[in-house]
């Protein structure tokens, strides 16, 4: 490849990179073990549709949500059970949630941030892993109003 071709390549990468609302974050720490998440922010959730589970697939490279009579089904990883849930688990704000249904009551304009885990791992003291991954989900509070 050119000189040339290769350096115009890189600056519509670098474009398309910056005008990205979700990012995928990681530390030092993070990176040695293997941890990555995908960060949807304020701004991004601001711009959303009527509730977070519709925004999700947008920014989640992979993720596949299925409507059922129930809650829905939410696939990062592909199947791993015939018979349980493959679901990720859900927190907002710290707390486990029992289902996924609750992705489709959230305001986005009244969430602060979302972290994805695909991979279900985190070093994020009191969450515990999830090899069905994991959605983490903070509620702005009355100081990041």
């Amino acid at each position: 490849m050119s000189r040339s071709i290769r350096s115009a390549f890189i600056l519509v990468s670098a474009a398309a990179l910056v005008g990205c609302a979700a990012r995928s974050t990681t530390s030092s720490d993070e990176r040695r073990s293997g941890v990555e998440a995908t960060v949807i922010d304020e701004e991004a959730l601001r711009s959303a549709g009527s509730n977070v589970l519709n925004i999700l697939p947008t920014y989640v490279a992979g993720m596949r949500v299925t409507h059922t009579d129930s809650c829905p089904e939410i696939l990062m990883r592909g199947s791993r059970s015939l018979l349980n849930s493959n679901n990720p688990v859900v927190y907002v704000d710290g707390t486990r949630t029992g289902n996924t249904c609750v992705l489709e009551t959230l305001v986005p304009t009244e969430v602060h941030r979302i972290e994805v885990y695909p991979m279900g791992v985190t070093t994020r003291p009191g969450y515990r892993n999830n090899p069905n991954g994991l959605i983490l989900v903070f509620m702005k509070t009355t100081e990041s109003a």
